[in-house]
């Protein structure tokens, strides 16, 4: 459910045996949520108001659970000794694995990978206007952008001879539970930047280079393309 709040709605298809849905950057705006914080055995509920979100990271490492980090900006927070919602309904949630990670670079696996990352960001920025109430005006988002990084055992030099010629690549991150189950992050075009090689012992050489996403001039593309895979039906995602 987090996907519609940064990327809005997507294009869903019936696959027959599961559901696609193709979520894209690039919207003029993204939708306002309130959200809840609840502890109800203090009976104090925190509601925040006008809330987008502006950014995410997903984290690849070899072992532990998958896990992503949200940023957020509101409008206003409010405490209230009820919650907005009585009766709450509680989704489904299938925890993942960090070895369910994998990374393609120009539809490749790319292998010797020890951990990675990757950022996508709204760029949001509150509106702030003369007003009674002293709340923001808006958020709006400004200019997108992409960044991340790839530390691998140097074993070859592909990734330091894309960096240092500057060729662009494209990469793909994906989590895979099944052929059914599975969520893909594109990045069609990624800088790679340089960066030294370290040494640390007798563990062997590792390199790790960061990565920058953008659009080419002139193209209409998105930045960021994510397809998730899933048995849940389009109307959720609307």
């Amino acid at each position: 459910d987090a996907l519609p709040i940064f990327f809005g709605s997507p294009e869903s298809t019936d696959e027959d045996t599961h559901w696609q849905h193709l979520f894209t950057s690039g919207a003029e705006d993204i939708p306002s949520h309130s959200l809840e914080l609840g502890l109800k055995d203090k009976n104090v509920f925190v509601r925040h108001l006008g809330v987008k979100f502006g950014s995410f990271q997903l984290s690849f490492e070899p072992s532990g659970n998958a896990s992503a980090t949200i940023n957020a900006v509101g409008q206003n927070e409010t405490k209230a000794v009820s919650s907005v919602d009585a009766t709450p309904v509680a989704q489904p949630y299938n925890r993942l694995s960090q070895f369910q990670g994998s990374i393609s670079r120009d539809g490749t696996p790319l292998g010797n990978v020890s951990a990675a990352s990757v950022n996508f960001s709204n760029d949001l920025e509150p509106q702030n206007v003369l007003r009674g109430d002293g709340k923001v005006n808006s958020v709006q988002p400004r200019m997108r952008s992409i960044s991340g990084s790839i530390e691998t055992r140097f074993d070859n030099s592909d990734l330091y001879d894309l960096a240092v010629d500057g060729t662009p690549v494209a990469l793909s991150f994906a989590y895979t539970v099944s052929a059914t189950e599975k969520l893909v992050v594109d990045i069609p075009f990624v800088q790679l930047v340089k960066s030294k090689l370290t040494l640390e012992g007798p563990g062997g050489v590792q390199y790790r280079c960061d990565l920058r996403g953008s659009r080419p001039i002139g193209s209409e593309d998105p930045m960021i393309t994510v397809t998730l895979l899933n048995d849940v039906q389009d109307t959720v995602y609307a």
